[in-house]
């Protein structure tokens, strides 16, 4: 599936190879009718997929998984876990691989897969007892996750009102014909 995706991605940045499969794509019946869409689709990820905004998104992607490992990092330590680079590998891996398997349970984030993994891994690596891997998967977690979340929440409800003082702080801006 890899192999895949990368010629997926290599063919899809050859614009006439793309645009030819596009084309021999809109004549099957099956695709006609969705050729159109397709179409759009190419071009929106012509964009993205392009060399250099895909690695700067994997930069991204990677430091910030990488920064979520080191907070898990940081909470074990205030549970006793010994510091040292080893914990911070381990600890970065098992929050990473948590969060993969987290992916397959059907709930917002991951949640309770995730926590799952988490608890069960500290638990057999580092030896916490049930309570202090618990303790660790929640609070990170909602460091992590829910507080991010309850941030969205509370962005959105006050989107309206910041959109409406940005549109008032734009028309107050505007210079007035005659002036």
């Amino acid at each position: 599936t890899l192999a895949g995706f990368v010629a997926f991605l290599v063919v899809m940045q050859i614009r006439p190879l793309a645009l030819w499969c596009l084309e021999i794509g809109a004549r099957l019946p099956v695709v006609k009718k969705f050729a159109g869409k397709l179409h759009e689709f190419y071009e929106s990820s012509y964009t993205i997929f392009r060399p250099r905004n895909l690695l700067i998104s994997l930069a991204i992607g990677l430091l910030a998984w990488g920064a979520e490992g080191v907070a898990y990092y940081v909470v074990l330590l205030g549970f006793g876990v010994p510091p040292g680079v080893n914990t911070l590998i381990t600890c970065v891996f098992i929050f990473c691989i948590s969060v993969v398997i987290g992916a397959v349970v059907a709930t917002p984030g991951g949640a309770g897969g995730v926590e799952g993994v988490l608890i069960t891994l500290s638990t057999q690596i580092f030896g916490l007892t049930v309570t202090t891997a618990t303790a660790g998967a929640l609070l990170v977690r909602f460091c992590t996750l829910w507080l991010g979340v309850g941030l969205g929440i509370i962005s959105f409800f006050l989107w309206s009102e910041l959109l409406a003082g940005s549109e008032n702080a734009q028309r107050d801006e505007q210079p007035v014909m005659g002036d």
